[in-house]
């Protein structure tokens, strides 16, 4: 009975399950570059919307402010248009 035991460990060795995956334990110089280069554009894709965001909550106060002329008005109200624009376009995070 024991024979029958040893006979299927020995064969279980060949299922597969030793098989190399091919995951790399340290990255190519190449993949780290790609992911910094990830990162960075990541990051500032995140600063901008963020940017964004304040400018936005800023034009919306000097708009609603009595002392704006009315051509400021409507430059801020076309920039409140462009930067809605960007948002709906690519939005990012909480922007």
């Amino acid at each position: 009975m024991a024979e029958r035991f040893n006979d299927l460990l020995t064969r279980a060795g060949g299922d597969g399950g030793s098989a190399s995956t091919g995951v790399h334990t340290v990255p190519e110089r190449a993949e780290k570059d790609l992911l910094e280069a990830w990162f960075r554009e990541r990051h500032r894709s995140i600063e901008y919307s963020l940017i964004l965001s304040r400018v936005r909550h800023l034009l919306s106060r000097i708009q609603a402010g009595e002392t704006c002329p009315a051509v400021t008005r409507r430059q801020v109200k076309s920039l409140l248009r462009q930067i809605e624009a960007i948002e709906q376009a690519d939005p990012v995070g909480d922007a």
